[in-house]
């Protein structure tokens, strides 16, 4: 008599937090640092980290703009298996509010104001060698 015997392979990965983002248009690179190191998306909404089990710190940035939550903690189970426990972190961009001094750009008026500084200069030196010729005439 003859059985049959089936042969397969069992993948087991390690648990991951996969990083979802909401908010930046589309292509834009954003990144998430884990505990020193950084994982960049390079254009896609989903970044993941897989590690062992464990508490991890992150921070997620991209330039431009203000990411909720920027920054926290994510635990990983200590379990490894075939079903691969995966959590899912939700991180929403905005963009960032324009800063007040950049608002106001003054390269422009740099031309002015050093005109403005070298006229003072020259008014008080002639002011100053005036008075000087006024005093040594007396």
């Amino acid at each position: 008599m003859v059985y049959p015997v089936a042969f397969g392979v069992v993948t087991y990965l390690p648990p991951s937090e996969v990083f979802v983002e909401t908010g930046l248009p589309a292509g834009t690179n954003w990144s998430v640092t884990v505990d020193g190191s950084s994982y960049w998306s390079y254009g896609v909404t989903e970044i993941r980290f897989q590690g062992s089990s464990g508490t991890y710190q992150f921070q997620v940035a991209a330039p431009g703009f203000v990411a909720a939550p920027a920054s926290g903690s994510f635990r990983l189970p200590r379990v490894i298996g075939p079903d691969n426990d995966t959590t899912y972190l939700d991180v929403t961009f905005k963009a960032s509010p324009p800063s007040p001094i950049g608002a106001f750009d003054i390269a422009p008026l740099a031309p002015i104001v050093a005109g403005i500084l070298l006229a003072s200069v020259v008014a008080g030196l002639a002011v100053w060698t005036w008075g000087r010729k006024e005093r040594a005439a007396k």
